[in-house]
């Protein structure tokens, strides 16, 4: 595995903790929703096989940050009631982590744009993806 001791804790804390990093600052609600489930995977260069989860904990926070919904390792659906049009008596910027993140991120997210991009590419190259993309656009409901 590429991970170790805590990675998947401090992952999960990560996604927790950045729940309202953008609400509170903006005056805007945010909703979360994240992919749940197995993630088995080869991993670009030469990286181990990877075979984890999505962790879920998808969430709806108002515009004060707070948390109205979420849920846990589950698929669901969540509905909140939120505040649009907040004052925000003190605007300020959320705080930048590098050029990217909005929150601190573990060690390994070097690999994330590496793994978009080879699947980007592994997307446009394969040869019944536009075939059966131009199929649904045209109605067909499936192909063989």
């Amino acid at each position: 595995k590429p991970f170790i001791p805590g990675d998947v804790k401090r992952f999960e804390n990560m996604l927790i903790n950045s729940r309202a990093i953008f609400a509170q600052p903006l005056g805007a609600p945010v909703i979360m929703a994240n992919r749940v489930g197995p993630l088995e995977t080869e991993l670009p260069g030469h990286l181990p096989y990877l075979k984890s989860s999505f962790p879920g904990l998808s969430s709806i926070v108002d515009a004060d940050g707070a948390v109205k919904k979420a849920l846990g390792n589950e698929e669901g659906v969540i509905v909140a009631d939120v505040s649009i049009g907040r004052k925000i008596t003190h605007p300020r910027a959320p705080k930048r982590y590098g050029k990217t993140w909005g929150v601190p991120v573990p060690w390994y997210t070097f690999i994330w744009p590496l793994t978009r991009k080879t699947g980007e590419r592994r997307y446009a190259a394969n040869p019944l993806r536009k075939k059966h993309a131009l199929a649904v656009s045209r109605g067909v409901k499936a192909l063989p």
